[in-house]
């Protein structure tokens, strides 16, 4: 059907609708602070530094390999600084350097320490060495638009438990109830039902479109656009 029902969301067969998958533990969402630092803060063999941002990551390939452009680099070298005036420190791996910084950021670092389009790298604006040449560096960003759709319903089969939060009374009451039992509509995540369905391909405007701009998506099964169900107080 145009609406199947999908179990495993993270099956690699995702379109369809499911229901979200969470990360959730009494009651509180798990974060990456929360799993990966906070248990292990007190470790010897773990520093976080705060304020401090990754200026490039050098390769230990020096001279006429790197002036030339090469076709892989052993890189274990990172400068770091808390602002764009301060002198960066460096930091070398004994093991490995993990590059992590997101989807803006991570080819942001890859461009400034060399790694990129040359042609985008020497233009007078950036005048930067290219140490490996990857055209695809700082391309191919998809942007994520959203929408918001508001139904009102009238049924008793919705989940009610939110209308608590609608007045103060009721929002310091089911506070409590987070705060003591762990449950309650706090317990909860953003949305529970999602959905990743494709465009309707026998559209003739979407053919069109499509063919015009490209197919966006990776491949034939995997979905144009995400719907988000929630309820709202």
């Amino acid at each position: 059907g145009e609406f199947p029902f999908r179990l495993e969301m993270n099956s690699g067969k995702n379109l369809g609708i499911g229901w979200q998958v969470s990360s959730i533990s009494n009651g509180s969402q798990s974060s990456s602070a929360t799993s990966y630092f906070e248990p292990f803060m007190n470790r010897t063999n773990l520093d976080v530094l705060l304020n401090t941002r990754v200026i490039r990551i050098v390769s230990d390939d020096t001279g006429d390999e790197v002036d030339s452009g090469c076709d892989s680099l052993s890189i274990h070298t990172v400068e770091i600084a808390s602002s764009a005036d301060d002198t960066p420190t460096t930091l070398t791996a004994s093991n490995e350097l993990i590059l992590s910084s997101g989807a803006i950021d991570t080819p942001q670092i890859l461009m400034l320490s060399g790694i990129g389009d040359p042609s985008s790298l020497s233009s007078p604006s950036l005048n930067i060495s290219t140490i490996l040449a990857n055209p695809s560096v700082g391309q191919n960003l998809s942007d994520h638009p959203a929408a918001s759709r508001i139904w009102r319903v009238n049924s008793t089969e919705a989940w009610e438990a939110f209308a608590s939060t609608r007045n103060f009374t009721g929002f310091d009451s089911t506070l409590e109830e987070w705060e003591n039992e762990r449950k309650g509509p706090f317990s909860d995540a953003l949305f529970n039902q999602l959905g990743w369905l494709r465009l309707n391909e026998s559209d003739p405007d979407v053919t069109d479109a499509l063919r015009e701009f490209g197919d966006p998506a990776a491949g034939p099964n995997t979905a144009h656009f995400e719907l988000l169900f929630s309820v709202s107080a």
